[in-house]
């Protein structure tokens, strides 16, 4: 059976999909494969959305760490397409063994602006963390949801605030009532789309469990403790932000519910739901 495949590694393909799913940028490039499809036709259904174009294994980029290209067939045929403007189409595969759809979302650039705030109080409790660690995080943060949704996380700004109290040596909340974290909140940036506060420890009191962080509307706190990787826990978080809920089925998504084990693959269905451009 004729089926499309990836190319190249966290570039926006739901193998998950029914019909497969790939997110092309606006005027960006994105590479598929057609397996078991010689002689057969490929053609958009909307090529004034995304244009397709029949290339050689040789024309492709060269792979590089974290968008390292998957093996291919030396019978594999290889498409190159182009975003042309935003909205989605279908790539068919037509001819014996057919038809074969891959759907495609061509999507705009959305930038998100996030301000980091790195907490103290007046009693000297205060993160591990410091400024300098944002830029970084945001590195990973982007190669998340750049390559994948067509998104850009920018810091606005990344500094440290001081609460005239003391908030002792854990802050405690409750999941569906406000906590300690509203004599945090005032310290946030106005003019950021989400606010990332970096404290020492949070507890959900009414809801144990290994708290690291959650996510309040626009308001995200997380705690030295931490997890594997606080930049994928970021970007776990912004997906919250941005109304994503977690799942539990599909453990290589970022969305998927336990800190240790997630991935980092975004589903269609959740580009979608923070990337509607």
């Amino acid at each position: 059976m004729p089926e499309f495949l990836k190319v190249i590694n966290m570039k926006g393909f739901d193998v998950h999909r029914t019909p497969r799913w790939q997110m092309v940028p606006f005027l960006g490039l994105r590479y598929i494969a057609l397996r078991g499809g010689t002689g057969m036709t490929v053609s958009s259904s909307k090529p004034w959305i995304v244009a397709v174009k029949e290339v050689t294994q040789a024309d492709l980029p060269a792979g590089e760490w974290g968008h390292e290209r998957t093996p291919l067939l030396p019978t594999d045929r290889v498409f190159c397409l182009l975003g042309v403007w935003k909205g989605d189409a279908l790539i068919q595969a037509t001819g014996s063994g057919g038809p074969v759809n891959l759907e495609v979302d061509v999507k705009l650039r959305k930038t998100i602006r996030v301000t980091f705030t790195f907490i103290e109080d007046s009693a000297g409790h205060k993160t591990i963390r410091v400024p300098a660690d944002a830029a970084g995080w945001l590195k990973k943060v982007n190669y998340i949801f750049t390559n994948q949704a067509n998104i850009e996380v920018l810091s606005r700004f990344s500094r440290w605030k001081t609460v005239g109290k003391d908030l002792g040596s854990v802050i405690t909340t409750l999941e569906n009532a406000p906590g300690e974290e509203v004599d945090i909140y005032p310290l946030g940036d106005t003019g950021a789309d989400f606010n990332v506060f970096l404290v020492w420890e949070v507890e959900i009191t009414d809801n144990a469990g290994n708290d690291t962080g959650f996510t309040d509307g626009t308001n995200i706190l997380l705690d030295d403790k931490g997890a594997k990787d606080i930049a994928e826990s970021l970007a776990h978080e912004l997906g919250h932000a941005m109304s994503l809920s977690d799942q539990y089925t599909i453990q290589r998504e970022l969305m998927y519910g336990y800190d240790d084990k997630r991935g980092i693959h975004l589903a269609k269905a959740h580009v979608n739901d923070v990337n509607r451009l």
